[in-house]
């Protein structure tokens, strides 16, 4: 398996976690997972924009 087929997967299954509590990812989210498994975004990065959205909001 390689690296953006494991991320893919660890994403996944952190989406079907969070899920099965009721908090299905946001589109920002999802958009930012994407970036992260075509090795666009860093983990951190994915923290840093989502604090700047939520505060924006």
């Amino acid at each position: 398996m390689n690296m953006k087929d494991e991320k893919k997967e660890l994403w996944e299954e952190a989406i079907q976690i969070n899920s099965a509590d009721g908090n299905p990812p946001s589109e920002i989210l999802k958009a930012l997972i994407n970036e992260n498994i075509e090795n666009n975004l860093t983990t951190e990065e994915i923290i840093e924009r989502l604090k700047e959205y939520y505060e924006e909001k």
